[in-house]
């Protein structure tokens, strides 16, 4: 009898329907669960993503900055005459007049380096320091530097070696600041800067409401916001190659990028919670679900076909049709239990969340490729600038007034340019304007030595290319091939080619200079940074990167050297965006 009854159990609807109800529903809460994992994880990589731009992009301004401020250093040091011989001097009153004259100097020179705190030379046999601050607060230099510069220099074993240490930091009255010094015979030549200073000008909200950015030396202790890591047990010692997850309580993002210029790095750190709002809610909605099937589930076995056979195959289609891709689907509206009722305006709602999840994922990456496009396009060259106004001066100075005036206008039709090119796109005939102005402006500064071939076919005049596509690749040969010693020609060709059926616009820029060297082509193929003796070259990976953003990686770019000598950049852009 109980054999009867055990088998009439496992053969009985209600038995059938639980399997049933396990079998189908299970799928469901899994994918419930996936999908939330997935779209937790798929914010977090994006806002990781993001902030390691961010702190990228900040990381290699403050590097170039750094950069220039050490060549400004290193050329102080190496030839300012005053320096050189400020030991030698046996006169009092010449090593005073000196003095003066570094003084003044260095006061000047620090107006032109906005991140600068102070400025000193300071010779060790004579005891000698000559100090300039940038500002007229002081609060935020060194309280006695002097003093603090002294004991930085003195206290190392190797003073020789300050040049390959690079900027270092340098805890002083519980304050970080960054220190550069140069050894020249006796004397010392440096800068100082104050971390808080240096960051508060790039705290500005772009790590979100709740992020910040924060100094961390070489061995891993924060600079700032010391208080606020300590207390949430944050680790900082961790290598930044990768974002992390750190924290005791409270969980928190770190993402972090080193320095080339000294031993310290930047650190973006966000609250993991406030990255997620919201979702915890809809954690609590799928467990919700999966322990009221659960718990619901003797009493479906009561109820008739039509009651839940039938809404379990409309979710069950609807989720093969969802596994397809189509996240548009919905269960439809129809009478039923009420648990099934908010089963399906769980589940709508759901997919809902999701679609409006991947849209805002997608803006927010288009919103990120707009601002790195944006500051790659904005990026400054005062070179350019400075030697302008030096020409100018010399112009004013001979009374060539007429050439003077060209001049004037030709700077101001440069910058208008300049200032109006962070548009994805022109017209090329305003860029070949542009160019046509920009060597101008080199003729007069090296009359003879460059000749210029322009072929463009005057039916592409308003084709749309991005602005300043061709300026950058005549700047580089100006700057790197253009002297008064031998004649440059300089050819630029624009053309069309139909590749699979495609329309693509070929532009061809070539010079008669010395060419690229042949490790220096194979990096720029591969996208790498090029870095040498004069530092960082920013310009070709800049449109590099630009075309790639704009052109959705449809775009091609090639660097060559001609047979008779001389570099071929070529371009191929489609003509139609």
């Amino acid at each position: 009898m109980q054999l009867k009854l055990r088998h009439g159990f496992f053969n009985s609807i209600r038995f059938k329907l639980i399997i049933g109800v396990l079998i189908f529903l299970m799928p469901f809460v899994m994918l419930l669960a996936y999908n939330n994992f997935y779209a937790i994880n798929a914010i977090r990589e994006q806002v990781a993503a993001s902030n390691k731009n961010v702190v990228g992009l900040y990381l290699n301004q403050i590097d170039s900055n750094l950069s220039e401020i050490d060549k400004y250093l290193a050329d102080l040091a190496g030839t300012d005459t005053d320096i050189s011989q400020i030991e030698s001097y046996s006169n009092e009153d010449e090593s005073v007049l000196a003095n003066v004259r570094l003084k003044i100097k260095i006061s000047k020179d620090i107006l032109l380096y906005k991140y600068i705190d102070g400025l000193f030379i300071y010779s060790m046999p004579k005891r000698e320091f000559i100090l300039a601050k940038n500002g007229a607060d002081y609060s935020n230099a060194f309280n006695d530097p002097k003093t603090s510069i002294k004991n930085i220099i003195e206290r190392n074993p190797h003073p020789n070696s300050f040049f390959a240490e690079g900027w270092m930091v340098e805890q002083v009255d519980e304050k970080y600041y960054f220190v550069r010094i140069l050894k020249k015979g006796n004397t010392y030549v440096g800068s100082w800067i104050e971390a808080d200073q240096l960051l508060a000008q790039i705290n500005d909200g772009n790590f979100g409401v709740n992020g910040i950015s924060v100094f961390v030396t070489e061995h891993g202790e924060p600079m700032n916001y010391s208080q606020h890591i300590l207390a949430n047990g944050i680790d900082l010692k961790q290598n930044f190659q990768k974002h992390y997850l750190t924290g005791i309580e409270h969980k928190f993002l770190v993402v972090g990028e080193k320095s080339e210029e000294g031993s310290f790095s930047i650190a973006a750190i966000t609250q993991d919670s406030k990255i997620l709002t919201g979702y915890p809610y809809i954690e609590r909605i799928v467990i919700f679900v999966a322990a009221a099937t659960l718990i619901l589930m003797p009493i479906y076995l009561f109820v008739l076909r039509k009651t839940v056979l039938i809404p379990i195959n409309r979710i069950l289609t609807v989720m093969k049709r969802i596994r397809k891709g189509n996240l548009k689907v919905r269960i439809e509206q129809f009478k039923t239990s009420e648990e099934f009722l908010l089963l399906n305006e769980t589940f709508n709602d759901m997919l809902t969340q999701i679609q409006n999840l991947k849209i805002d994922i997608y803006e927010e990456k288009i919103t990120r490729q707009k601002a790195e496009l944006e500051h790659l396009q904005l990026q400054v060259k005062p070179h350019f600038f400075l030697n302008t106004l030096n020409i100018m001066n010399t112009l004013a100075r001979t009374k060539n007034y007429e050439l003077l005036q060209e001049m004037s206008m030709c700077l101001v039709e440069y910058f208008r340019y300049m200032f109006r090119s962070n548009t994805p796109f022109v017209f090329l005939k305003d860029e070949l304007r542009h160019v046509k102005n920009y060597i101008r402006i080199q003729e007069m500064r090296f009359p003879k030595s460059l000749s210029t071939k322009i072929d463009i076919p005057e039916f592409l005049m308003d084709a749309s290319v991005p602005p300043l596509i061709i300026h950058t690749f005549v700047e580089n040969t100006i700057k790197h091939s253009v002297t008064l010693d031998e004649p440059i020609q300089l050819s630029i060709k624009v053309s069309v080619i139909d590749r699979n059926e495609k329309d693509y616009i070929r532009i061809i820029i070539q010079d008669t200079g010395k060419g690229f060297a042949e490790d220096i082509i194979g990096k720029i193929q591969a996208g790498h940074k090029i870095i040498d003796e004069q530092g960082e070259h920013i310009g070709i990976r800049n449109v590099q990167r630009r075309l790639s953003i704009l052109y959705e990686g449809q775009a091609e770019f090639i660097c060559t050297n001609s047979e008779g000598g001389g570099a071929i950049i070529e371009m191929l852009l489609p003509k139609n965006i």
